[in-house]
């Protein structure tokens, strides 16, 4: 890592909050009132008045650290009295709900008069691949309990203050590794105008330089380079190494820390984007000390956070104990990280592994099946009947917004009353893009809550037998689904020959849902959503990373961030964390229509190609060449055409081999289109 010299550094960033009445949605849960706010999140411990907090994040200069945040001109109106506000309870997923009727366990007298004490409940700073993040929550909400009396901030000049931080990271990286963090920010940050002028100082790119780095075991040498070879194909300088020479080589207390130095190096040094993982004990696991919640056992299979997260210190104490209370996690990602969960033994399982991801890259069966999804909601909690995020079917709804007009989607869920469909293996087989999974799980199985017979399990993956119409996979609550080292079910699928999923996103360990909101493990469910089908991140690691750092930025509260760091730690991704979206070369855009349409010849290209245009009707077409970062690669091409068939010719000898996405627009309407250029 190369620490530049930068001149002191101080300054503030500027955000006038301004709300009516109308902006605030009370709500009745059981003798409660449940306060909504556009993007409001939980604030504060369970048994607090559930005010919400909104959130914003901002790019701010290298080498400072947010030291403050201030708040003046405060104007407030009162919503009335006799209000209760409904207590925070994000609650273990596999735990019984907490049993508060009302504010004492909470000794909310402590507090004085008014909650809360401070508009402003937390702040923090991190770095994400250079990037300097500082973050704040903020609650437009002031309560008297006495009275009832709940006041809504209806003005207010907030600052986020930052100062000069000797101590903060400052990298000098390369312009993919820039451009890819760019890409994931812009999603989220409230300044992305900020993004070039903040960005880390960029390096000449050099032929040392990879962007995939493939770790494995000694055992898989012939696999690990099917990656290698896979990789380079998609447009990435891929290289991999072994565990075995890691070990021999590299500093470190154990394999775990020696493997993730190695990245670490070539994250700093040479350009990584991507770690691969392949394999199970070993290069994976990283025991987790954080200070969970009662009843939550140790986690011991820390996957992509880990490895992910370079620029913080997990063992900060030096005792060995990783990720601790008081260790240093940064929580943001620095690298995307995707495993191969294979054993040693496994040569089988990988082989199809590798097989998968090549087919559904390269020659993918073609169908309806491309534009349809799976949503399935169980019940979380029946202790809680009357708490709409107690129910599957309240993610399915909201995950069901961001579809885009032209996708169909099947909505299967549970009830209070136990009713649940039991066709979900029928829709499944029929062939589907995406599937999201909110219900409960073990390790083995997800499974309706209130019979505890299964949805999908091991012992059912026999029956999945979908013609290789291999889809995404979330399932962001089900809790151990993904253990490692055991055979789950989010293993056992991704290595299903038969036609299982292409990558899952699970939890390793406990999750986390909430009463009145969705709860962390719920929150990256919905943001992995928004950010595949309306941001078009259609690269999975980054679509998986960035909804995580999505949850940090947002949940800055002193109070609960334990639940937050638990379910960051373990939600890992199982598939290749280079997979692109297999509706990303037809267009995820609103509005899309069949009858304007686009074809690459020849394909694969070398030096020239020909893009085949069909249109409609008269238009102003405009062709774009796009890499698999999302990056715009060649000058825009614009053209006034009749309605018919036209041809666009490019010369792309300057582009390196690769996969390529061609998009044209036409009068709003967008269609694309991969290929594959070789050298």
């Amino acid at each position: 890592m190369l620490f530049l010299a930068l001149v002191s550094l101080a300054g503030s960033i500027q955000f006038n909050w301004n709300a009516t009445a109308s902006d605030v949605q009370i709500d009745e849960y059981a003798e409660w009132d449940v306060l909504s706010v556009e993007g409001g999140m939980p604030a504060f411990a369970n048994g607090y008045p559930n005010l919400p907090a909104v959130s914003r994040c901002y790019v701010i200069p290298r080498g400072t650290t947010v030291t403050d945040v201030e708040v003046r001109h405060i104007s407030t109106v009162s919503l009335g009295h006799g209000f209760l506000p409904d207590p925070v309870m994000v609650m273990l997923l596999d735990g019984d709900a907490p049993e508060l009727s009302d504010y004492t366990d909470a000794s909310f007298e402590d507090l004085g008069y008014s909650f809360p004490a401070s508009s402003i409940v937390g702040f923090k700073t991190g770095t994400k691949t250079g990037f300097r993040l500082g973050s704040y929550s903020f609650v437009p909400f002031v309560y008297h309990e006495n009275s009832g009396e709940l006041f809504l901030i209806t003005s207010a000049d907030i600052s986020l203050i930052y100062e000069s931080d000797p101590d903060a990271p400052v990298y000098s990286l390369s312009e993919g590794q820039v451009e890819l963090a760019k890409r994931g920010l812009a999603t989220f940050i409230d300044n992305p105008e900020m993004l070039d002028s903040r960005a880390p100082s960029q390096r000449p790119e050099t032929d040392d330089d990879v962007e995939v780095l493939i770790v494995g075991y000694n055992q898989h040498s012939e696999q690990l380079e099917d990656l290698v070879s896979f990789h380079n194909t998609l447009g990435y300088n891929a290289e991999s190494v072994t565990i075995q020479w890691i070990v021999a080589n590299v500093e470190g207390y154990d394999a775990p820390e020696k493997i993730r130095n190695h990245i670490k190096s070539f994250y700093e040094n040479q350009g990584l984007l991507f770690a691969v993982i392949a394999g199970d004990n070993g290069s994976s696991n990283r025991l987790s000390m954080l200070c969970a919640p009662h009843r939550v056992p140790p986690m011991n299979t820390t996957a992509d956070l880990y490895f992910s997260d370079l620029d913080g210190n997990w063992d900060a104490d030096g005792d060995n104990k990783y990720g601790e209370c008081n260790d240093e996690v940064d929580y943001y990602s620095d690298i995307y990280v995707g495993r191969y969960p294979v054993k040693l033994t496994e040569d089988e399982v990988l082989d199809v592994m590798i097989d998968n991801v090549t087919e559904y890259h390269f020659s993918p069966v073609s169908g309806e099946w491309q534009k349809r999804a799976l949503l399935i909601g169980g019940w979380f909690n029946n202790e809680e009947p009357e708490a709409e995020w107690a129910f599957g079917s309240k993610y399915c709804d909201t995950v069901s917004t961001f579809f885009p007009v032209d996708w169909s989607f099947d909505s299967l869920c549970e009830d209070s009353t136990g009713y649940h469909p039991d066709n979900q293996m029928e829709y499944f087989n029929q062939g589907t893009a995406f599937v999201a999974v909110f219900s409960v799980g073990n390790v083995f199985d997800c499974f309706w809550d209130y019979t505890y017979s299964p949805i999908f399990s091991v012992s059912t993956i026999p029956e999945m037998n979908n013609q290789n119409n291999l889809p995404w996979m979330i399932l962001p609550i089900c809790t151990y689904s993904g253990y490692l080292g055991v055979e789950s079910f989010s293993e056992a699928i991704v290595g299903y020959e038969g036609g299982g999923a292409l990558l899952v996103t699970v939890p390793s360990s406990s999750a986390f849902t909430g009463s009145s909101e969705p709860g962390p493990n719920g929150w990256i469910g919905i943001y992995f959503s928004h950010l595949l089908f309306e941001e078009e991140l259609v690269t999975s690691g980054v679509t998986h990373g960035i909804s995580k750092d999505m949850l940090w930025a947002n949940w800055n509260s002193f109070y609960i961030p334990r639940k937050a760091e638990w379910a960051l730690q373990s939600i890992n991704l199982y598939g290749d964390p280079c997979a692109v979206f297999i509706d990303a070369p037809e267009g995820i855009e609103q509005g899309e229509s069949s009858l304007l349409s686009i074809r690459v010849i020849p394909n694969p290209v070398f030096q020239n190609m020909s893009v085949q245009l069909l249109l409609p009707e008269a238009s102003t077409v405009t062709v774009r060449v796009y890499d698999m970062t999302g990056r715009c690669v060649l000058p825009v091409e614009e053209n006034v055409f009749a309605a018919g068939e036209h041809s666009l010719g490019f010369d792309v000898s300057g582009l390196s081999a690769g996969m390529y996405v061609i998009r044209a627009n036409a009068s709003g309407i967008s269609c694309s289109n991969k290929c594959i250029i070789l050298e």
